[in-house]
């Protein structure tokens, strides 16, 4: 961690707190998915919008405020469906009781960022000065070899080590590690949940882990 503070960490830590909110309520509330299927399930989806937003935000609005107001509008997005949701109510409590996947996946993406140091030697040139750019603000990012031109690369996991160095202070290469370990852990964890759901075996599902891994 760039800075060491624990006040942007806390600030970090309360965006995110937001988007899985949000995340959670909206597949709680809009989709029919299993109570054991909301908790990961409801935080990919607040990360993907929150990824999203934050992208299409940053083109208007200064950087810091584009993320907290992705944030904010996915919690609120989310309150909305529990609000007109009669089907179920706002929280259910069964939902929690999938916390060890929660668990698993935050040892997962530990594991994986420690795995990944250093192994994406061949690939900073071009992620590390990325995300380092777009965290000073320059979203959609320009070319950093030739600022004159746009940079014409898919960024998505970018946007979030971006928030991270801005937000939480980390160096950009800190962010990047961690953002690709919980990519993969999140690839993991939901193909698991994806495999269980359509054979209904949990020995299947543990033997589609392995393969997916």
């Amino acid at each position: 961690i760039r800075s060491g503070s624990a006040l942007e960490l806390a600030i970090f830590a309360l965006l995110c707190l937001g988007w899985t909110a949000g995340g959670w309520l909206l597949v709680t509330h809009a989709f029919q998915l299993r109570p054991s299927e909301r908790l990961v399930a409801g935080f990919s989806a607040g990360l993907l919008l929150f990824i999203a937003l934050s992208t299409l935000l940053a083109h208007i609005l200064p950087l810091p405020l584009a993320f907290g107001a992705a944030s904010a509008i996915i919690l609120l997005g989310g309150l909305a469906a529990a609000w007109r949701s009669t089907a179920r109510p706002w929280v259910d409590r069964t939902d929690f009781e999938a916390w060890p996947q929660l668990a698993i996946l935050a040892g997962l993406t530990l594991i994986f960022a420690l795995i990944g140091r250093g192994l994406a030697l061949f690939d900073d040139y071009l992620h590390v000065p990325l995300v380092s750019v777009m965290a000073a603000g320059d979203i959609p990012p320009h070319f950093y070899l030739n600022p004159g031109e746009n940079f014409a690369y898919h960024y998505g996991l970018q946007v979030l080590a971006a928030g991270m160095v801005r937000l939480g202070g980390f160096f950009p290469w800190s962010a990047w590690d961690l953002s690709k370990a919980l990519a993969i852990s999140l690839t993991l964890a939901l193909g698991w949940l994806w495999i269980r759901r359509i054979t209904r075996n949990e020995k299947a599902a543990a033997l589609g882990g392995f393969l997916v891994t």
